[in-house]
């Protein structure tokens, strides 16, 4: 079996390719109502089905959010856009 090594150039294409496809969420206290802005920040990949757009997130990073609601009010950002991502949720699973 061959060792895997991080200096291999397929590596660094391979690492590439993910990034096409993901933007970044952002979730806390809004820059400009906080002179303490807190922010936590993750992943999601986008898809278009049909002609529908859907963002897919990992479970944790939705129960993130949703312990930071519980302690105070904030917002949730799905690349450039601001949602609710309880308002647009259409399932949700941790097993995935």
């Amino acid at each position: 079996m061959k060792k895997v090594s991080f200096a291999d150039p397929f590596f660094d294409e391979i690492t590439k390719y993910p990034v096409k496809f993901a933007v970044p969420v952002f979730f806390g206290d809004s820059p400009n109502s906080s002179h303490s802005a807190s922010l936590k920040n993750g992943t999601a990949t986008l898809l278009k089905l049909g002609d529908r757009f859907f963002g897919v997130t990992c479970h944790h990073v939705l129960e993130g959010f949703r312990q930071y609601r519980e302690a105070k009010d904030g917002f949730f950002q799905l690349g450039p856009i601001h949602i609710d991502p309880e308002q647009n949720l259409i399932i949700h699973n941790s097993y995935f």
